[in-house]
């Protein structure tokens, strides 16, 4: 939420925050959530193991939710692994944003959300 003169965050080292994001070079999409054990780190576990995927590979946002443009920076793959009988990566995602020393933030607004809700509203109505 924005005001004139203060606005209302939920950083993504929320335990509440989920983001859709992407794979830069792939597309491949999955939630981005932090597990709370370190601020530098978030995971993405929905991504299927078919996925080229590669330590260094860069995470954006996906857009499409009215919330985030798409193609922000989000972080890179720091360590990725496939649990044992899943079908689905564990990927670590080192965050672009160091959230220790946070001194400025860009608010988005999205001038199209109404509109964007209301076709993806109709789109939904059989």
């Amino acid at each position: 939420n924005v005001s004139d003169h203060f606005s209302s965050v939920l950083p993504s080292i929320n335990m509440l925050f989920t983001a859709s994001v992407k794979m830069a070079n792939t597309q491949h999409f999955g939630l981005l959530k932090w597990n709370a054990k370190n601020w530098r780190y978030s995971q993405i576990n929905d991504i299927a193991k078919h996925a080229n995927i590669n330590i260094g590979d860069t995470i954006v946002t996906r857009g499409g939710a009215s919330i985030f443009p798409e193609n922000i920076l989000v972080g890179t793959v720091d360590t990725l692994y496939i649990p044992s009988g899943s079908n689905y990566h564990h990927i670590e995602v080192k965050l672009s944003t160091d959230f220790s020393n946070t001194s400025y933030v860009y608010v988005v607004k999205n001038q199209f959300k109404e509109e964007q809700l209301t076709l993806e509203s109709e789109a939904k109505t059989p």
